[in-house]
């Protein structure tokens, strides 16, 4: 079995949107300012990480505004900042979620010498974008802490969100009833026809990470 299956739980109102529409990535956005705090166009930007096949850039704009897309979930990611007159700036042990936004903001500093400064820090994951609250499990989590005494599942992880109760492997979420969920794995729909329930299991260490998406 794949080892990196993506799985991906959404639970929604009865007119909320089709669930088909759950992400597989994850994005890297944020602004680029000088050291008066005013923003900075054309800083060029480059995402780099083992998790990614080569690299993809972008360009800030006027407002100082950047955003890369279509970023595969994992760690290590390296956020590089450069514009002719001043510092090179690099960020870092970056982490990209499921279905979420990483914010990662830079501060550039004029130079007449080239200089390079890295900053190791985990950026907070939070999308600026959505209305809907997203709670991720990544893999670390999945190995590391126990998920329920009635055996390793992944419905049983989602007893840790808010708001998630759960009975029968099947979440109640929000005070919703079981009807209301959707279940995503590597964005295909795996929900059950006429239960509208999950319709098979997978093996817990074949999940690379899981995405609770609730409110949708």
């Amino acid at each position: 079995m794949n080892k990196f299956v993506r799985t991906c739980i959404i639970s929604m109102a009865a007119f909320a949107a089709p669930a088909a529409f759950a992400a597989l990535d994850g994005t890297i956005s944020g602004t680029v300012k000088d050291a008066s705090g005013q923003p900075l166009p054309g800083v060029s930007v480059t995402v780099s990480g083992s998790a990614l096949q080569g690299q993809r850039t972008a360009v800030t704009k006027p407002d100082g505004s950047y955003l890369i897309a279509n970023l595969p979930p994992g760690t290590g990611y390296k956020v590089s900042f450069a514009l002719q007159g001043f510092k090179s700036l690099d960020r870092t042990d970056v982490r990209v979620a499921l279905s979420a936004d990483t914010q990662v903001a830079a501060t550039l500093d004029l130079t007449s010498v080239v200089e390079g400064i890295t900053v190791t820090a985990d950026a907070p994951i939070v999308d600026v974008t959505k209305t809907n609250t997203s709670t991720n499990f990544g893999g670390d989590y999945l190995k590391k802490v126990p998920i329920g005494s009635g055996g390793r599942t992944y419905q049983s992880v989602l007893s840790a969100a808010p708001g998630v109760t759960t009975g029968g492997g099947n979440p109640n979420v929000m005070g919703g009833n079981i009807l209301e969920n959707s279940w995503m794995v590597d964005g295909i729909n795996t929900t059950d026809p006429v239960t509208h329930t999950f319709s098979f299991n997978l093996n817990p260490d074949a999940i690379q990470e899981i995405n609770l998406q609730t409110s949708g």
